[in-house]
């Protein structure tokens, strides 16, 4: 028997979901995605890049996370982050965009972000990587110049910062590995 069209609904977003079950932990290491409305890529311009390392230094010096790296790039936003507990991971979610947005008229964003704690076995490195390694991977500029979206507090010696080549620029070989340190944060396998 057919339905009609009466009684059929259309698909819609179940991003209500993505909220269930998502706790805040002191000292909880997070990877966070969040994006731009409709994907615009309005963060790549020098002045939006400086307002978005002004917005990280100042989730660090008001407490609000440590241990902060993050790569801002056209359309999106990866962080990484252990949460200090003066707000819950959302509201510190909420302060990144709003305050970007005082820094920089017409920044509009996504709604909702992705976000992963890191489990207590889970090393933050390979997220750290993947952060850095992100703009290279997508092709967005070649491993002889610096990203300048990335940024870290330096509070983590993170192993493959030890590599780096001056700029801070990547080890070429380094694009050859990518695939499967991605695969590896994305999904957990190795």
């Amino acid at each position: 028997m057919c339905a009609s069209l009466a009684t059929l609904s259309s698909p819609r977003r179940q991003t209500a979901e993505l909220r269930k079950g998502r706790i805040s932990l002191v000292g909880a290491t997070n990877f966070v995605t969040f994006g731009t409305a409709r994907r615009t890529p309005a963060l790549a311009s020098p002045p939006v890049i400086l307002a978005t390392h002004a917005v990280c230094r100042r989730l660090v010096q008001e407490g609000d996370v440590s241990a902060l790296t993050a790569t801002g790039m056209p359309d999106h936003v990866h962080l990484l982050s252990r949460l200090e507990g003066g707000l819950a991971l959302d509201r510190v979610v909420a302060k990144w965009p709003a305050l970007a947005r005082r820094a920089v008229a017409g920044l509009d964003w996504q709604a909702n972000f992705f976000e992963h704690r890191l489990r207590s076995e889970e090393q933050p490195e390979p997220y750290a990587w993947y952060i850095f390694m992100n703009p290279y991977d997508a092709g967005l500029i070649g491993c002889d110049l610096p990203w300048l979206g990335w940024w870290t507090d330096g509070r983590v010696g993170y192993e493959f910062l030890a590599k780096i080549r001056p700029g801070p620029c990547p080890q070429p070989e380094w694009l050859e590995q990518s695939e499967k340190r991605a695969r590896e944060v994305i999904t957990g396998e190795e």
